[in-house]
């Protein structure tokens, strides 16, 4: 798991408010670019507990928060479908 808290930078008071709400949160690996060890992608395999109520709410705020930091999120419940994508983006 890999913490997201240091590589996102604060756009505004709101976002702040939504940054500490999702500081602690953490995703299954991100993928760095090698000189500069920047987050260029997040992958997340969901298991039978992405299915609760609040851990759905959960994965909006963090799927938002991604999108506006502009890295994507690559994620399925299907282990092997999920490497298949994660290698389909890494070859584009």
């Amino acid at each position: 798991m890999v913490q997201l808290n240091g590589n996102i930078r604060p756009r505004s008071r709101q976002w702040w408010q939504l940054f500490r709400m999702v500081s602690q949160w953490h995703v299954d690996v991100v993928i760095v670019e090698r000189r500069s060890f920047s987050i260029v992608a997040a992958v997340e395999l969901d298991d039978a507990s992405h299915l609760r109520p609040e851990r759905r709410r959960r994965d909006i705020l963090l799927e938002e928060v991604l999108r506006q930091a502009g890295i994507p999120l690559l994620r399925s419940h299907d282990a092997r479908k999920l490497l298949q994508m994660t290698g389909e983006w890494l070859n584009t």
